[in-house]
């Protein structure tokens, strides 16, 4: 479901603030999270410390990071690290205020 300009206009208006708590992995530009790292995404545990940052500030992913993190789990140059999701993370991702947007 595409976002209403207001959501945009919100999730744009905090992004400074969240670009000042983010991951060194990835970042918000233009109110969606980037990947800033792409070789990390073999590490799942990144991957899902993006969801959980989505679906805790509603900010969505950009169409870039959908791709590059269906590419990373699709493709195998890269060996995945911490392939199983712990509890923790997943109950965190899904107990979020925004657990669709990730």
């Amino acid at each position: 479901m595409p976002l209403t300009l207001r959501q945009r206009l919100f999730n744009a208006a905090r992004a400074a603030k969240i670009e000042q708590t983010s991951s060194k992995f990835f970042s918000v530009r233009d109110g969606l999270l980037e990947v800033a790292d792409l070789p990390s995404l073999s590490d799942r545990a990144v991957t899902y410390s993006l969801f959980a940052e989505a679906a805790r500030t509603g900010t969505p992913l950009s169409r870039e990071a959908e791709r590059s993190i269906g590419y990373i789990l699709t493709h195998p140059e890269l060996p995945p690290k911490n392939t199983e999701i712990p509890w923790g993370t997943l109950r965190e991702i899904l107990g979020a205020d925004y657990p669709g947007s990730c």
